[in-house]
């Protein structure tokens, strides 16, 4: 943190294996650890179709009814809680309780509710997505242990390598280039193998509902919010809101109120991430293209980053400069970034000296 490293290390290889590991086409697992556990920490990257079913699966086997049908109506109390959904098919479904997870459409939360939504696109300019498949070309190619993020024109892409090939995906924003003019770019930074794959199109509204509770709804996933997919934090926030509820619906049907709480945790979960992904595009060197140098200029951040910036300018993020309790990313993963784009503390002896004057 000092830059006094007498072995010259890079940040990421200072103080952890995992970028050693890495860059050895190595990986965080040995043949004898056990599932879901390594000699050190990672993740995976899931195919959330199958993913789905495979909750699915383990839902209905302990004995959760599931049916395929299609919102029509929703039928509210006296009191302006849910009573009842009218489904396609004909059916009323009842409950005490709903968990609106009908995506971007956000059937319950949105449409009924009428929640509010923040946009965050000022600060977080990309708003769609163009991706592949990309088949390995035999069965000996190399894959990588790890992903690869790259900065493009006009936002970035992630090169994400599976058992079955590569999913590439180019996330850019829709205000400085053309659909047609990113698939071009993608397929030039793919090379002449992608000449015949077809690509998928996606948009994405980036902010959140401000009020993801309501009543005796609840919003969980992208029908509470969406924020640009660099950090891969889509199902950080439902595995956030899903702890949060555990704590407060209990009070909930004890008949208290734990929707402001919810709502404030879940809002501050948002805003947190906006700046820390925000941060990544600050800190860039790239200055060749519009999208990199208006994500620079300081009207397009928060007061908040705004102001941490300029304090890491002279320093680097400490455990002290995040406020709130929960956090998904702290003080080491803003170190990550800084020192990643190598940022370089000005040493102080207040700073450098710290040590001796404890």
């Amino acid at each position: 943190l000092k830059g006094e490293d007498p072995y010259k290390r890079d940040f990421s290889a200072a103080v952890g294996l995992q970028t050693t590991v890495a860059m050895a086409g190595l990986t965080p697992k040995c043949y004898d650890d056990a599932v879901y556990s390594g000699s050190m920490p990672y993740a995976y990257h899931l195919d959330a179709t199958l993913f789905a079913t495979l909750l699915k699966n383990v839902a209905l086997r302990r004995g959760v009814t599931h049916r395929t049908d299609r919102l029509l109506a929703v039928h509210n109390t006296d009191d302006g809680e849910i009573d009842n959904l009218i489904m396609d098919s004909g059916i009323s479904l009842k409950g005490d309780f709903y968990i609106d997870c009908s995506g971007t459409d956000a059937l319950l939360i949105g449409k009924h509710f009428k929640s509010k939504f923040t946009e965050r696109k000022n600060i977080l300019f990309c708003d769609r997505t163009i991706s592949c498949q990309l088949p390995f070309s035999s069965a000996a190619e190399k894959i990588n242990p790890f992903s690869t993020s790259t900065a493009m024109s006009s936002g970035w892409l992630e090169d994400i390598p599976l058992t079955t090939g590569r999913c590439i995906s180019y996330v850019y924003c829709s205000g400085y280039i053309s659909d047609e003019m990113a698939e071009r770019e993608l397929r030039e930074h793919i090379g002449p193998i992608a000449k015949n794959i077809a690509t998928k199109k996606t948009r994405f509204k980036v902010g959140y509902r401000q009020q993801p509770w309501v009543k005796n709804c609840v919003a969980i996933g992208l029908s509470a919010g969406c924020v640009d997919p660099l950090e891969s934090t889509r199902l950080q926030f439902v595995e956030q809101a899903i702890w949060a509820m555990a704590c407060m619906l209990p009070r909930y049907f004890q008949g208290q109120q734990p929707q402001p709480q919810f709502n404030k945790l879940m809002t501050q979960h948002y805003e947190m991430v906006v700046d820390f992904v925000k941060y990544h595009y600050v800190l860039s060197k790239r200055e060749d293209t519009a999208f990199w140098t208006d994500n620079k200029k300081e009207e397009t951040s928060s007061a908040w980053l705004r102001n941490k910036t300029k304090l890491w300018s002279r320093s680097y993020p400490e455990i002290y400069d995040l406020e709130a309790v929960h956090c998904i990313f702290d003080h080491a993963n803003y170190q990550y970034v800084y020192f990643g784009m190598q940022g370089s503390p000005v040493i102080t002896f207040m700073t450098g000296g710290k040590n001796a004057l404890a």
